[in-house]
């Protein structure tokens, strides 16, 4: 759910949007997913490995849209901003990093050194488009990687250098016999859950990070590991949510 409200919110700015203004990604995740489902029904699974491989690819694509967009939301802003953005920068970006280190470690500590929290120094310290450019380079040494559907963001340009190339959108075969193409959209998802499209008060958890390496006590840290401090609840308003508290259900 998340990625899929990630790319939902973030589309407008990449151009990216279709004409029922949900994300051309999650349009495309859709067909992919379909397709999965009846390659696993059928036990074609020499041709199911493409396909989970394309859909690894495209969930790259919103956490790179993310990291670009919140880096241009925060960028200048002071180390010790409680700016909520800084966290939903922060943990996009070291979501994605593991990829775009193992094809240029030079772009991978470019975004590392722009979206880690700052301590000294305002935030995005090289500007935004140096993180642009950062991606652009790393992603044009992944194969067949579909830059088109990343597009451009506001005032940056387009992320990826050779925008337009042919995209490996044909490769997925015709599934039109498999679901209506009517259902290529965000209803599609809409009917089997909910979609959350609003993430921005649990992405502030990641401040929590900040700052427990930033006290100066035990016992401050502690506290703020066990009880939270910067993102609200939703079910319980006038309470935090914490990292403590993610340990305890991820058990």
């Amino acid at each position: 759910q998340a990625l899929y409200a990630l790319a939902y919110d973030v589309c407008e700015s990449f151009d990216e949007c279709n004409a029922t203004s949900d994300s051309e990604v999650n349009v495309k995740m859709a067909k992919l997913l379909v397709q999965a489902q009846t390659m696993i029904e059928n036990r074609q699974c020499l041709d199911l490995e493409n396909i989970v491989e394309l859909i690894e690819e495209v969930m790259l694509i919103p956490l790179i849209q993310g990291t670009l967009y919140f880096a241009a939301q925060i960028e200048g802003e002071d180390s010790d901003s409680s700016n909520g953005d800084i966290g939903a920068a922060y943990v996009l970006a070291n979501s994605v990093l593991p990829y775009i280190d193992m094809v240029d470690k030079n772009a991978a500590t470019i975004i590392s050194d722009n979206t880690q929290f700052q301590v000294d120094t305002n935030h995005v310290k090289d500007g935004t488009s140096a993180v642009v450019k950062a991606f652009s380079r790393a992603l044009a040494e992944i194969d067949n990687f579909d830059c088109d559907l990343v597009g451009e963001l506001d005032d940056y340009g387009p992320v990826c250098e050779d925008e337009g190339d042919e995209s490996d959108a044909d490769d997925v075969k015709d599934v039109k016999d498999v679901i209506h193409v009517s259902e290529y959209t965000s209803d599609y998802f809409v009917n089997i859950y909910e979609p959350k499209l609003d993430t921005s008060e649990q992405l502030k958890i990641a401040l929590d990070i900040r700052d427990i390496i930033s006290s100066t006590s035990i016992s401050d840290a502690r506290s703020i590991y066990s009880d939270g401090k910067n993102s609200l609840n939703e079910a319980e308003s006038s309470s935090f949510a914490s990292l403590g508290g993610l340990g305890i259900i991820a058990k």
